[in-house]
Formats: structure tokens, C-alpha cells, sequence
């Protein structure tokens, strides 16, 4: 039986940068003892910015204290919301110009997309309007 192409295409990028975030919280807020770090990454995915593609990957730090009400609470890292919604594979950048050039500049999202891939943003029409209206 031959196997069948993906309906979604693969994007790779490989000269992307990269930003890891870890937990901002150094010390649990319940017992006061310090966090350790875990050593997988909580969330991780490539992201399109207006400055190129990123690899955009957050660490949480958990309570290891035994006596603690609170022992394997895990704090994420928050910056990564300053760049992309949690479900999004876009930066928020690119979430505010399309929503400037819709609606301050009267731009239809077909002339979005056209922008937006001659930027080097892989984007079609229904997903700008799919993050217009995020």
C-alpha cells in the first residue's frame, strides 16, 4: 500500500532564531523555597514574526519541597505570551499588522496575504482572517 502525501505541508526553517524563556518565579510562593528547574520545555513551537521565523520555547520550574501543601506545583514561564497567542504559530506582531492594515487602512484580507508572503510570511487569505478576528 503506497503511502499518501500529508494534506499540510511541513515548514522547516532552519536558520531561525531561537528564545527560550524559563519561569520568572524564583521561589515557591506557598513554602519559600527555591524552584528547580525541569529539564523539558513546557511549550515549544516555531513562530512567524515580521522579523522572520523563531523558535519560540518556555521552561517551568516546580517546588521540590517535601513538606510544602503545594509539592510539584509548576510555574511557567510567562514571556512567551508577550510573542504569540498559546495557539497561534504567528507573532503578535503579525496579528497587529493585519489588524492595522483591515482596519485602518481598508485593506481586504486577499491584499493581507499578498503583503504578508511577499514579507516572507507563509500566510493564505483564510488564516488572515482566521487571526483578524483572534
Amino acid at each position: 500500500m503506497e503511502k499518501r502525501a500529508r494534506h499540510r505541508p511541513t515548514r522547516k526553517y532552519p536558520g531561525r532564531k531561537r528564545r527560550i524563556y524559563v519561569s520568572e518565579v524564583d521561589k515557591c510562593v506557598h513554602c519559600g523555597v527555591e524552584l528547580s528547574v525541569r529539564p523539558n520545555w513546557h511549550m515549544r513551537k516555531t513562530i512567524q514574526t515580521m522579523k522572520g521565523p523563531m523558535l519560540l520555547a518556555g521552561t517551568a520550574k516546580v517546588c521540590t519541597n517535601e513538606q510544602c501543601s503545594h509539592l510539584g506545583t509548576r510555574y511557567y514561564a510567562s514571556q512567551v505570551l508577550l510573542l504569540s497567542l498559546p495557539s497561534s504559530t504567528y507573532g503578535l506582531d503579525v496579528l497587529a499588522y493585519i489588524g492595522w492594515r483591515h482596519e485602518h487602512d481598508q485593506r481586504q484580507f486577499v491584499e493581507i496575504q499578498r503583503e504578508l508572503n511577499e514579507k516572507g510570511i507563509e500566510i493564505n487569505e483564510r488564516n488572515v482572517g482566521k487571526l483578524y478576528r483572534q
